[in-house]
Formats: C-alpha cells, sequence, structure tokens
C-alpha cells in the first residue's frame, strides 16, 4: 500500500478522542503537550483536551503556555522554592 498522506499530531488526537464514547474515570497527564508543534495543532490539542474534561475525563497538565494555563479549571503553579530541599543532616546513613 501507499504511504498516504500523513496526519498531524492535532488531527491523530482528533481522530483518536472521536473513537471514545465515555470517558469517565480516564486520568490523562501531559507535559507540555502543545510545545513544539504547529499553532494549528496546539489549538486542536486545547480544543480536544477541553472535550475530554468535557466528557468526564481528569486531565492534569505541565506547561508554561499562558493559553493553556487560563483554560484550566483548577491552576497549581509549582517552583523549585514549592518542595522541601534534602539538606546533608536529614539524610540517613546506610546501616
Amino acid at each position: 500500500g501507499g504511504e498516504g498522506r500523513r496526519l498531524r499530531l492535532g488531527e491523530e488526537l482528533a481522530r483518536a478522542l472521536g473513537r471514545s464514547e465515555t470517558l469517565e474515570g480516564l486520568l490523562v497527564l501531559l507535559d507540555e503537550p502543545a510545545s513544539s508543534v504547529h499553532p494549528y495543532d496546539a489549538l486542536t490539542i486545547t480544543n480536544c483536551l477541553l472535550q475530554l474534561r468535557d466528557r468526564g475525563a481528569t486531565i492534569i497538565v505541565a506547561t508554561h503556555q499562558q493559553e493553556l494555563i487560563e483554560r484550566g479549571d483548577r491552576i497549581l503553579q509549582l517552583s523549585c522554592d514549592s518542595f522541601p530541599r534534602a539538606s546533608s543532616s536529614s539524610r540517613r546513613s546506610p546501616d
């Protein structure tokens, strides 16, 4: 068979989502899902994520993209200062 037309990432995601009926209980974890993609694909990915959410999925996204952050229902901002640092005195030595 021929190679056919290669789908863009956003189109592939949209097709996969279109095949799913119910998404209750589905957890989707994404790290910078719209980085390094064409702006059209970034918009398609964002819209697909919103559709997933509307159909009952829980979506957790790590991103720096303000447009995607603004679309979230809940926003948790993390920084290096958010986590306690281990000091040499708090580390256990092997027995």
